[in-house]
């Protein structure tokens, strides 16, 4: 949601893995496994190609635009065609750039590889815009963006859990926000859950909030009615 409009900003695609048996499995129960298997890159261009063809739909007649996020592995980020092939996704599903964020870990950009540089730059020169999750839980977060061409920062919850009750929490935020406007980065605060954390957010000029607050994950064809609630 965005704080400045009350109005809905856009979505994050979540993945999960419908089990015969187990029901719905959520990431951890098997991406660590996709990853050492190698098939972590075709699950990631299935999700991204699923999340657009979803954002063509939630954008069609709509009040207004709605943006899709989708989380990058760093072995994607790093593939040679990764940049290639989003484009070619966005083109075939006829998906303004713009709508799309690309959501990259500090793992995915902690490289020497000059693949990952050359994808960040050339999925933003075509209007993608690209997102640090878990902004500030690794070591050299503030350094990407003077490196990369960031468009937001994505604040960790476990900062938002903190702003209840710890100063030092509260801190890192107020700095993650104001050193992120002052490179026209926007900010997004993650886990948001509480009414009290929505109004410190807000009055600390923080730009997007996400979160149980909100609604929990959603099913796709569940989507167009709580969109229709929160226009």
């Amino acid at each position: 949601m965005d704080l400045r409009t009350g109005k809905v900003h856009g979505f994050e695609a979540l993945v999960r893995w419908d089990h015969p048996d187990r029901g719905a499995i959520a990431p951890s129960g098997f991406i660590e496994v996709a990853e050492k298997s190698g098939l972590i890159s075709q699950i990631g261009t299935w999700a991204c190609a699923t999340a657009i063809a979803q954002a063509v739909e939630l954008n069609t007649g709509s009040a207004g635009p709605v943006q899709m996020s989708v989380n990058i592995s760093a072995r994607q980020l790093g593939e040679a065609r990764f940049a290639d092939t989003v484009l070619s996704l966005l083109r075939a599903a006829g998906l303004e750039p713009g709508l799309l964020t690309l959501e990259l870990t500090e793992t995915g950009l902690i490289t020497d590889a000059p693949q990952v540089g050359e994808n960040v730059r050339d999925l933003h020169e075509h209007g993608v815009h690209l997102s640090i999750d878990d902004f500030g839980t690794g070591h050299a977060s503030f350094a990407y963006l003077n490196e990369f061409p960031i468009d937001e920062i994505k604040i960790d919850k476990s900062y938002v859990d903190g702003l209840d009750t710890s100063p030092e929490s509260t801190a890192i935020v107020v700095s993650c926000i104001e050193l992120a406007h002052a490179l026209s980065v926007a900010v997004v605060a993650e886990g948001v859950e509480t009414q009290a954390q929505l109004s410190c957010l807000t009055e600390l000029g923080c730009d997007i909030a996400q979160g149980y607050l909100y609604s929990r994950p959603l099913r796709a064809e569940d989507l167009d009615s709580w969109l229709t609630d929160h226009r």
